[in-house]
């Protein structure tokens, strides 16, 4: 169950929050999902942003940070074509997580205290696979299966039992995951066996591995969980007008999209607080 809710090993998770996630997490209260997944959730506050008179930029890569009088002033991005620009900010909001972050800040004032603020932070590691196949060996579990005992996977969710649309007539859609606790990257030679006491799925195709490639070490790649629970650094950074967002940053015990839709209201109120504007 760590491994599942935490991505991490048992004796990396104290027990307090543990139980607390267990005892007012959403999760085990009321939960739902997107029913073609959170992009597009992504693209409706997108859509927002653009009618409030936003603009949303996507494929472009943020190199630095500047900042000027201890507040963050520009960024220095380079877009998908290639060409390197600044962008003027009156705050700034990261969700790349608290490490790269303070990648961001070297060679200005504000290094050694970004430095300080990830000293304790460690990544954890998951492998994500989506596959297919013609056989639904989890007809009765409409939902996600943990395990708890097994050689490689995790978990596995059966994505079609609740929203069919998502793969071809006769084919079933599921997302799998594995953690370094149960096998890492072994998940993917095991994928054709099915789960413990179901039939062996021969003819299962791999639709997507996470992002493209295994998930370990670097916080960029994390889908589910950047760092390792209870040493997590908070939304507010050394910067008054520039704040962390997402899981890297996750209050409590919370986890997931329910963690980073919360880090989000924190960092709204932090910058208002500031009188920055967001």
């Amino acid at each position: 169950m760590a491994r599942n809710v935490f991505t991490a090993n048992a004796n990396e998770v104290p027990a307090a929050l543990f139980f607390t996630n267990v005892r007012e997490g959403a999760a085990y209260n009321h939960f739902g999902f997107a029913p073609r997944g959170n992009i597009e959730i992504a693209e409706r506050i997108a859509a927002a942003i653009v009618e409030h008179g936003g603009e949303v930029r996507t494929g472009w890569e943020v190199s630095r940070i500047e900042i000027e009088d201890g507040l963050a002033v520009a960024i220095r991005a380079t877009a998908p074509d290639g060409q390197e620009v600044r962008l003027e900010a009156s705050a700034v909001v990261s969700n790349a997580g608290p490490t790269k972050t303070a990648e961001m800040v070297l060679g200005t004032p504000v290094e050694e205290a970004f430095r300080e603020r990830v000293a304790d932070v460690l990544p954890t590691s998951m492998l994500a696979l989506s596959l297919s196949t013609t056989e639904d060996f989890l007809a009765d579990c409409p939902g996600m299966l943990n395990f708890t005992d097994t050689d490689r996977l995790c978990s596995i969710a059966n994505l079609t039992a609740l929203c069919p649309e998502l793969a071809p007539e006769g084919r079933t859609l599921y997302d799998a995951f594995s953690v370094a606790a149960v096998g890492g990257r072994r998940i993917r030679r095991g994928r054709r066996a099915g789960p413990p006491g179901g039939r062996p799925a021969q003819d299962a195709a791999l639709v997507r591995q996470g992002r493209g490639r295994p998930l370990q070490g670097d916080a960029r790649r994390q889908p589910r969980a950047a760092l390792r629970p209870s040493n997590n650094p908070s939304v507010a950074t050394p910067v008054p007008n520039m704040v962390d967002v997402g899981d890297g940053v996750r209050p409590g015990a919370l986890i997931g999209t329910s963690a980073c839709a919360m880090t989000a209201a924190e960092a709204v109120e932090l910058l208002e607080r500031a009188s920055v504007g967001a």
